[in-house]
């Protein structure tokens, strides 16, 4: 070690300083040991208690007596360390405790990589709640042990993410993510305070020390004395003054705080106990003179100080006097506000975040309710934002963000708050409307903020958002409420075409809650045997002949009834279910087509894939092992995509579609014509078929533009060397049009309804025309 450290101390008072703190910091640990060790014991005892009542698993007990005896054993250490600290050296003891910590938290990482897998979701919930109680409790007791209490957190939390995102349900991967965000938040916590902690530690232990050394200075000469004040003067940020028995101040070192407005302190010769002395600091000075270490915090001009009254005594232990202090802490207090602002507001915008805005959802609806008025929640989402993420990179999506924030910061009252709750979405919070055509004026000016562009580092983009809107009380008695009102509201904006705004609706809060049970039933339908197949034939329009089916998915929900496919599958979809479903749907058809018996070189299954499916990496290999179980050949197996997937043009979409179409797989776009109608991507994919939607087969005989679609269509996929199907054949006036475009295949209630798969295979093997039943 260099002869000083980089505060200016002697490298022995730097050392004593250390160990200093590295004593205060393990006492403090050992002091709330066996609080913590009491705390797991007791946690751990009703944890397995509550799980083997609900499981009657035997080893919730053996885990439970394993995490009581080692906690015991820590409680030991703790009574020998309390009797007998000579043992062990103090950093000793601090490795021993973080080796008990570590253990205590590995037993608890043991609970969740051994239990949790098994619980069901509301169990899993529960253990969640009590690791991450665990692991946030035990702050108070690790606080100044950043370390140990890292060690503690990261074996409780970071098992518990991986175990929770590992079951893949919504759900699940959510809670994962807030247990690592919760270990990153509370690390972070830990870390500042642990380090605000050892700087207060450090600068009382090097004030106690500059005030002994000054006590001592008076026994040597008065010379020696001053040069050896001046010198710490020099060094240390301290306003220093030394006043007699009657409060009379006989040595003053201002230079620190002379340049301030007003003269904080009485110069030499008047007394620290006048009436012009701020109250305070005559109250600490008046403290000391009796004997008393006293302490406060006061303001000299603007910035705040530590105020230390020491009395002094002769050498016969007489009061002869008192040595103050003034501590200059503003940039203390300038970290202080910074960790407030950080835990407040949003790193990126600026603005308030999640938590400050709630507080203050909080505040508004209290005064609304005093005055009657309205508060309306305004929940913004952008458009396509992670368009720009992807195509521009995310700083300029930042950028694009910070300039969003500013356009709204800059439209709303004073009053209103702005905040961001995340990702792209904002919050604007709107008090004392009188009605709601107020709100509506509001989120219609938010709008038009928007239709200017944004500036992107040189790049001009244009961006839209949607408003949800929900207003208090009427749409909820307290923040969460209203903010789940005004998020539904947001997603009717969207499907409602982006860029405007919607009012929360009682209609919506039934639409909301049907979606909550749809979904919540249809992750069980599965387990429950309650999809089912059903196939609709495909004909040829001449011969009529059955030359392929396409499977339809079916519902038939034991608490709901029968679901139809349009509720359902947008739901499935959003919440992620689809790569399940999708795979369960595949199996079951190549499975039913396979074990029918009939000729059937040129029969061709069709299976529809979602986009959300077709993105799972894996994918190809799934499809592969299906045909290998099953035995279905792949040429007999048509996947059928929808346009919105070829309009992400993302670049291993082609790559993708190349892959599954060199197995031997046929490659169909569904719904041709109600999307984008990407026509110039038709031929950058190997696509072999598109199919005619139902709306414009209606249309045939009554409308002439429908008419002209379907030609259009059918010319164009003959030019690409393409096959056509049409959907939703229903008379024989639609099949003689098709019939003389050309269309060799049709499917429709013209042939047949859907059929469940015994129907199915005995009407292929009858190997007989279908009639027309119009």
């Amino acid at each position: 070690m260099s002869a000083q450290d980089t505060t200016g101390m002697p490298a022995t008072d730097a050392q004593r300083l250390d160990s200093a703190i590295l004593e205060h910091q393990t006492r403090w640990l050992y002091a709330g040991g066996p609080l913590t060790a009491g705390t797991n014991i007791l946690v751990a005892l009703v944890f397995a208690g509550v799980l083997h009542h609900l499981n009657g698993n035997p080893a919730y007990g053996y885990w439970a007596g394993s995490i009581t005896l080692f906690n015991l054993l820590r409680l030991l250490v703790f009574q020998v360390r309390t009797h007998r600290p000579g043992l062990l050296t103090t950093r000793q003891w601090r490795q021993l405790y973080q080796a008990g910590a570590l253990g205590s938290g590995l037993l608890w990482s043991a609970a969740t990589l051994w239990f949790l897998p098994e619980l069901e979701l509301a169990q899993r919930m529960f253990a969640t709640i009590i690791l991450t109680g665990i692991a946030t409790g035990a702050m108070a007791t690790l606080l100044p042990d950043h370390l140990t209490y890292r060690l503690y957190v990261l074996s409780i939390l970071l098992p518990l993410g991986v175990v929770m995102m590992r079951h893949g349900t919504t759900i699940d991967v959510v809670t994962g993510l807030l247990a690592w965000l919760l270990a990153a938040f509370l690390l972070t916590s830990c870390r500042h305070a642990a380090q605000a902690i050892a700087e207060s530690l450090r600068l009382r232990f090097r004030n106690e020390q500059l005030l002994q050394d000054l006590q001592l200075e008076k026994q040597r000469q008065a010379s020696e004395a001053e040069g050896i004040v001046g010198t710490i003067l020099a060094n240390v940020p301290l306003t220093i003054w030394i006043a007699d028995t009657n409060g009379h101040v006989t040595y003053m070192d201002d230079r620190r705080i002379r340049h301030l407005p007003q003269r904080p302190l009485p110069p030499p010769g008047n007394s620290i106990l006048g009436k012009t002395v701020q109250p305070e600091l005559a109250r600490l000075a008046a403290a000391a003179l009796r004997g008393e270490h006293s302490v406060g915090e006061l303001v000299f001009g603007n910035l705040p100080h530590e105020v230390h009254c020491t009395p002094r005594r002769d050498p016969d232990g007489h009061i002869s006097g008192l040595v103050g202090v003034a501590i200059d802490i503003s940039e203390h207090k300038r970290q202080e506000a910074e960790l407030a602002r950080l835990a407040h507001y949003d790193g990126l915008t600026g603005l308030a975040n999640r938590a400050l805005a709630t507080d203050q959802m909080r505040i508004a609806f209290a005064r609304a309710r005093r005055n009657g008025h309205l508060v309306a929640v305004c929940f913004l989402d952008l458009d396509n934002f992670k368009h720009v993420n992807d195509s521009m990179g995310h700083h300029m999506g930042d950028e694009l963000l910070c300039q969003v924030a500013q356009r709204l910061a800059n439209a709303v009252r004073e009053c209103d708050l702005v905040a961001r709750f995340g990702g792209d979405e904002f919050l604007v919070l709107l008090e004392e409307l009188s009605q709601e055509a107020d709100a509506a004026r509001i989120a219609h000016h938010l709008l038009s903020l928007f239709e200017q562009p944004f500036h992107l580092h040189g790049r001009e983009i244009f961006a839209t958002t949607s408003i949800g809107i929900a207003l208090f009380p009427r749409d909820g008695k307290n923040p969460e409420q209203t903010l789940t009102s005004a998020d539904a509201a947001m997603y009717e904006a969207k499907q409602a075409g982006r860029n405007n705004y919607r009012f929360f609706t009682p209609a919506l809060r039934e639409l909301s809650e049907r979606h909550l049970t749809i979904e919540t039933e249809l992750r069980r339908a599965i387990e429950r045997d309650e999809l089912s197949l059903v196939y609709q034939p495909q004909a040829d329009v001449r011969s009529r002949r059955i030359q392929g089916a396409e499977a339809l998915l079916r519902w038939q929900s034991s608490r709901l009834g029968p679901v139809p496919p349009d509720q359902f599958i947008p739901i499935a979809e959003r919440a992620g279910l689809m790569p399940v479903i999708g795979e369960w749907v595949l199996r079951r058809a190549c499975h039913d087509v396979a074990s029918w018996q009939h000729d059937a070189r040129n029969f061709r299954l069709a299976v529809n894939v979602s986009p959300r499916q077709f993105h799972q990496a894996d994918l190809e290999a799934v499809i592969e092992e299906i045909l290998r179980d099953t035995g279905l050949p792949p040429h007999r197996l048509e996947l059928e995509i929808t346009e919105g997937l070829l309009m992400q043009d993302k670049p291993d979409l082609a790559e993708t579609l190349e892959r599954l179409h060199a197995l031997g797989l046929s490659l169909a776009l569904d719904d041709f014509g109600t999307g984008y109608s990407a026509l110039s991507y038709l031929h950058r994919f190997p696509l072999q078929t598109l199919k005619i939607d139902r709306s414009f087969v209606a249309g045939i005989g009554q409308d002439h533009n429908s008419e002209t679609l379907v030609d259009a269509i059918v010319a164009m996929a003959h030019s690409l060397d393409m096959n056509v199907i049409a959907e939703g054949v229903e008379n024989p006036e639609q099949l003689a049009y098709l019939a003389s475009r050309q269309v060799k295949l049709v499917q429709g209630f013209l042939f047949s309804r859907p059929l469940p798969p015994e129907q199915m295979a005995e009407l292929l093997a009858q190997g007989e025309p279908l009639e027309a039943t119009p």
